[in-house]
């Protein structure tokens, strides 16, 4: 019994490492989803409006042409 009693303190001091851990990085881990998010947005807008762009630009190809 006196062996469980050893533990108790040593779970509560990594309980509580976790939960201050959690507790002081939550607000720069939501910084940097947010930042992670509209760097991601922002990188797909410009290819999304290249290939349509590109995609007007080019002449349709000749299906006789592919055939030889």
């Amino acid at each position: 019994m006196s062996s469980f009693g050893r533990y108790i303190p040593l779970g509560l001091a990594v309980a509580f490492g976790i939960w201050n851990g959690y507790y002081a990085f939550k607000p720069a881990f939501k910084e940097l989803q947010m930042g992670s998010q509209q760097s991601l947005a922002k990188d797909l807008q410009p290819i999304e409006k290249q290939t349509d762009a590109n995609n007007q630009q080019k002449p349709p190809k000749d299906d006789a042409s592919s055939n030889r």
